[in-house]
C-alpha cells in the first residue's frame, strides 16, 4: 500500500489523506516499538535491542513511501543506531540538530528519555554533563511557565546527578519529582471524581 499509494489513488477512489494518516501512524508505531527506550518497574531504562532486520525494513518503507513525518522516523532511527553503537557524543550532537529543526516534534519527551538512557549506559561524563545542562535549562523554563500541562524533568535531573556522583542534588530532585507526581495524581483523582 505504501509503495503504490499514488497508483491506487488513481484507480480506486478513497480518502487519500485518511489512508496516508493511518499508514503514517502505523509506521510510526512500528518504529517506536523498536527504537524508544523502555523502562522496568523501578524506572530504570532497559538496554536497547539490536533489531537490524526490522530497522532495514522500516527504513525501506519510510524511504519508498512518501508519508508525512518521515524525517521524524529517520531521526529516531539514527539516534537509536548511534546509541547501539555507543557513539554517545554523536547521539548528543544529532539530538541537538534534530531538536533545533523540530525533527523529533515539539515535545522534549524523547530528549528526556535519551538522557535517562545515557545516564544508565554512557560512561562518558562529559556527555552526561551536556545533557544535565540542557535538562536543567528545560526545567527552569518549565518552572517559569504557568501552564497546567507543564513537563517535569526533576526525575531525570535526579538520575543525571546520581550518575555524576552528586548525591545531595540527586536526592533533592528526587523529592521534588515525587512531590509533583503526587500532586498530579491528586489532580487526576479530582478530575475523575468530577467527571463521574
Amino acid at each position: 500500500m505504501i509503495f503504490n499509494i499514488d497508483r491506487l489513488a488513481n484507480k480506486v477512489k478513497f480518502d487519500r489523506y485518511n489512508v496516508e494518516r493511518q499508514l503514517g501512524w502505523a509506521l510510526e508505531r512500528a518504529v517506536n516499538q523498536v527504537v524508544e527506550v523502555k523502562f522496568d518497574k523501578e524506572d530504570t531504562p532497559l538496554r536497547l535491542v539490536n533489531a537490524a532486520g526490522k530497522v532495514d525494513t522500516l527504513l525501506r518503507l519510510i524511504n519508498r513511501g512518501n508519508l508525512k513525518r518521515a524525517e521524524t522516523l529517520r531521526a529516531k532511527i539514527k539516534i537509536y543506531e548511534l546509541e547501539l553503537a555507543q557513539k554517545w557524543n554523536e547521539v548528543y550532537e544529532c539530538q541537538m540538530i534534530y531538536r533545533d529543526i523540530k525533527a523529533l516534534g515539539y515535545s522534549d519527551r524523547y530528549l528526556d528519555e535519551t538522557a535517562q538512557y545515557l545516564a544508565a549506559y554512557c560512561p562518558d561524563k562529559a556527555v552526561i554533563e551536556k545533557y544535565l545542562a540542557l535538562i536543567e535549562k528545560l526545567q527552569e523554563e518549565e518552572d517559569k511557565g504557568s501552564s497546567k500541562l507543564r513537563s517535569c524533568y526533576y526525575g531525570t535531573l535526579s538520575v543525571l546527578h546520581t550518575k555524576l556522583g552528586n548525591s545531595a542534588k540527586a536526592k533533592e530532585f528526587k523529592k521534588m519529582d515525587e512531590k509533583i507526581k503526587a500532586e498530579k495524581a491528586k489532580e487526576f483523582e479530582l478530575f475523575l471524581k468530577k467527571s463521574n
